[in-house]
């Protein structure tokens, strides 16, 4: 036995990746060889086995290092196989302190894989940055190559909400786009990736299942995966074969953009499947289900994107038609964006596989059909109806050939009583509808139109700033219920109907006459840019009210764990890393916001709310500008008036210039220095008159001392972040990309020093 472990030692020292889990099973099999358990048929077994994943070991021990990435499924399997078997021989030992010593290294077994995927990330990273990057990558197979890009794919959509100045996102960006038909010219034709030796941890069952396919969760190169194959609860069709899957699947291959789900490949004999195609999991599945989990969301929005990625299809050469579009081929991913689906069940079956309630009279009637453009607009007419109402077609009725009756006679789901502006569905976007799903195909607009009237839609003053003036409840003391003032108006609590409990936040505009906000150029344009952002760090809008007794109010989520003063007093002893990166990761999304950069303006800690995830959200972006408009005053009176030049960077001070992403920069090495102090920037100078003078006279908050500040996470490296953030010339700052990147590996240094210890 302890031959084999020295075996396993040299080879797990040769390992490019999970150095840490294969760290942790050498201590347990170190253990093991130790105890006085020779003669154990259990012990022959471990060591069997040892032995011959030893010598599968040594081939990955060879690997390059872009093999080894492409390779981490299998090689953690391997090491979890040891890890099973190391248990699995404890169990039958009569060794207390040996299962003591064994328990005490499993605790420790799921931080140590936590700290080697981070490992496998900087791994991938690493070598896109080596200077023999090109000798590294001729060394790869056509297949590695592609399975190389694919992952790095994944990669790049998995760190989306970090933003596009993300060091990471900028890296894989380059690496797409520099490394592509150089290394692809051998592929004359479109192929499908074959992925069946690469996808582990596959579900030993279907997660979700239909009347042609099932689907199973699966990981490729670390990246969750769905895996569509044939249901073991259909009918298999008697001319099914891989070859004809695969040739109704290559349409499907070729697809690219945004709103499209891509197909990543291929996977062989999995559990109830003889094939099953590979995609991206999506987590908030389809669209149906997301909306039932976020009713509050832009429902416009997402029926625009699922137009875009039907004009996508239809304006390919040849054509493509989906067929039924349904809400079940709609899904959402991580970025709460619409993605059209539904291309597994048009390679496994032939003809139409969605529900009778969404096809068009053209089908009903007629046999033979034919799918046409038309016919998908017909559905896409009602998958937009569910989704601005939350109601399938013909709700209530039961019967099928009641169903197709009202379908030949021309009759379409009725409007809903509540006009549900609040969801996009005024008299325009409801006669779109109707257009789509008219009885005479020749009649119906053809996609890249619908799409057109949706944008233009979705660019008009009543719905970019929504009135959810009928929606909102008042308690009867909710006018004199101050629950929070801010430094430029008050909050309040009410009910927002289908929504629940919601921010209502009123201006106070100094020697004004509080007009009708929603009526002025300057609150409607700094209210439509809210509007449209989508982050999880940046705090949603929900739209606007004038309620009785009260000014024009800001409509959005209410967060019952307060802003950030209160979460820090509330945790004064955790680390403050992941807080300051996700200020910083909502920060850069509103820099990098197109064409125009959204500045924030007003960053400090009253103005960053805590999520029910324990996530910081920015809020109060542009109420300076606002303000000062309707005040007729400079912006820097306004925010000093308001008690603000603790973060205000020396420039917005004595010149009549505006916030920018500079000043916003500032701002946000103030809010890291309150994250790791706990106190206000200057906390020593009593008023703002002291402030005022200090920063005139370049003289910068002094560095936190006491033991608390190493807790939270303030180091050498994080103090000179901060240092460059308070540069004098707004030039000599550093992007809120470069912040974030900074604070990233900050953080993660972070983790795997606490995984160390631990």
């Amino acid at each position: 036995m302890e031959h084999a472990v020295d075996d396993f030692v040299q080879v797990a020292s040769e390992l490019k990746i999970y150095k840490r889990t294969a760290a942790n099973i050498k201590e347990q099999l170190v253990i093991i060889a130790k105890s006085d358990s020779e003669g154990l048929t259990s012990l022959d077994e471990l060591r069997t086995g040892l032995e011959t994943t030893i010598q599968e070991l040594e081939g990955f021990s060879r690997l390059l290092p872009f093999q080894s990435y492409l390779r981490q499924g299998d090689i953690s399997n391997l090491l979890d196989y040891i890890f099973s078997a190391c248990w699995k021989y404890t169990q039958t030992s009569n060794d207390d302190f040996l299962r003591e010593d064994i328990e005490s290294q499993r605790e420790m077994y799921k931080s140590d894989q936590e700290a080697d995927r981070i490992n496998v990330k900087r791994l991938l990273r690493d070598s896109l940055r080596r200077s023999d990057v090109r000798q590294q990558l001729s060394k790869l197979t056509p297949d590695e190559f592609a399975a190389l890009r694919s992952a790095i794919s994944l990669e790049l959509k998995s760190i989306t909400d970090q933003g596009p100045d993300s060091q990471a996102a900028r890296l894989y960006k380059e690496f797409l786009s520099t490394w592509t038909t150089d290394q692809r010219s051998h592929r004359k034709s479109i192929t499908i990736q074959d992925l069946s030796g690469k996808i582990t941890r596959i579900s030993t069952h279907p997660v979700a299942w239909g009347a042609v396919c099932a689907v199973w969760k699966g990981e490729l190169y670390g990246k969750i995966v769905s895996l569509q194959g044939w249901s073991p609860f259909g009918v298999m069709r008697q001319d099914f074969n891989e070859e004809s899957v695969l040739k109704n699947a290559m349409s499907w291959a070729s697809f690219n953009h945004p709103h499209v789900l891509p197909l990543l490949g291929i996977a062989k004999n999995i559990e109830g499947s003889r094939l099953a195609l590979v995609s991206p999991w999506m987590k908030n599945d389809n669209v149906e289900s997301f909306l039932l989990a976020n009713p509050g969301a832009d429902r416009l929005k997402l029926i625009t994107e699922v137009a875009s990625g039907l004009a996508y299809l239809h304006g390919r050469n040849p054509p493509y038609i989906h067929g039924i579009l349904t809400v079940e081929g709609v899904l959402v991913n991580e970025d709460k964006q619409a993605i059209v689906a539904g291309f597994a069940s048009a390679a496994f079956e032939k003809g139409v596989t969605g529900s009778l309630r969404w096809l068009p009279p053209e089908i009903v009637d007629r046999s033979p059909f034919a799918l046409t453009a038309a016919s998908d607009v017909y559905s896409f007419g009602l998958t937009a109806f569910t989704i601005m109402t939350g109601r399938i077609p013909f709700e209530g009725i039961r019967s099928p050939n009641v169903v197709i009756e009202m379908i030949t006679k021309g009759q379409r789901p009725s409007r809903p009583k509540g006009r549900l502006i609040h969801h996009g569905l005024d008299d325009k976007a409801w006669s779109l509808i109707t257009k789509c799903w008219a009885h005479d195909p020749e009649t119906r607009p053809p996609i890249h139109e619908v799409l057109k009237e949706l944008e233009r839609l979705r660019e008009l003053p009543a719905l970019d700033v929504r009135d959810l003036t009928s929606r909102i409840r008042l308690g009867a003391d909710a006018v004199t219920d101050v629950r929070a003032c801010g430094a430029f108006g008050d909050i309040r609590i009410g009910i927002l109907e289908d929504v629940g409990p919601v921010a209502l936040k009123t201006l106070n505009i100094r020697g004004s006459a509080q007009p009708v906000l929603r009526h002025t150029k300057r609150f409607f344009r700094e209210a439509s840019i809210w509007n449209k952002l989508r982050h999880p760090n940046v705090l949603p809008f929900l739209g606007t009210a004038d309620l009785p007794g009260l000014p024009t109010c800001f409509v959005s989520p209410w967060m019952e764990n307060g802003n950030l003063i209160e979460y820090m007093k509330a945790h004064p002893d955790d680390s403050m890393l992941n807080i300051a990166v996700g200020v910083a990761r909502g920060l850069a999304y509103l820099h990098a916001r197109e064409p125009h950069p959204v500045i924030h303006g007003d960053l400090r800690s009253p103005n960053i709310l805590i999520s029910n995830k324990g996530e910081p959200l920015l809020c109060d972006f542009g109420l300076a500008v606002i303000v000062g408009d309707l005040a007729q005053t400079p912006v820097s009176t306004v925010l000093q008036d308001a008690g603000n030049p603790r973060w205000m960077s020396p420039e917005l001070f004595f010149s009549e210039s505006r916030p920018n992403a500079a000043s916003d920069i500032w701002a946000l090495g103030m809010v890291l220095l309150e994250l790791m102090s706990h106190d206000m920037p200057y906390c020593g100078m009593k008023n703002a008159a002291q402030v005022v003078i200090a920063v005139n006279n370049g003289i910068l908050p002094a560095r936190p001392e006491n033991d608390d500040v190493i807790h939270r996470g303030l180091s050498d490296d994080l103090w000179g972040l901060m240092r460059r953030c308070w540069e004098r010339e707004p030039d000599g700052r550093p992007s809120s990309g470069n912040v974030l990147a900074e604070l990233e590996m900050l953080a993660s240094c972070e983790v795997i020093n606490h995984l160390s210890i631990i």
